[in-house]
This record gives structure tokens, sequence and C-alpha cells, in this order.
């Protein structure tokens, strides 16, 4: 996976998301109910995706 040093991680039934070590969020997986962090539902992803987190 294109992931950068992981200082943890969170997983569901079809869902995963990493913390970076740099506070960065990536998830991968389903995203039916918007479990991913990104705005599209259904917008499923196979590979990591940065999340973008509010400020």
């Amino acid at each position: 996976m294109d992931l950068p040093p992981v200082r943890e991680l969170a997983v569901g039934l079809n869902h995963a998301c990493a913390l970076t070590m740099a506070d960065e969020v990536y998830c991968w997986g389903h995203n039916g109910a918007a479990q991913l962090g990104i705005p599209r539902f259904y917008a499923n992803s196979n590979r990591p995706r940065r999340v973008p987190l509010p400020q």
C-alpha cells in the first residue's frame, strides 16, 4: 500500500483508517455510509486516500 508510517490503525467491517506519524489520516474500503471521510457516498476506495481533517 502507498501509505506513510502509521501510528494507529482503526478497522471496521469493510473499511480501515490509519493515523500516520505526521498526524494525517488515510482511509480505504467501503464508503456506503461515508465512513471513509470522503464526501461522495458509495465512492469506495481500495487504496488509502488522505482524508482532510477540519481545522
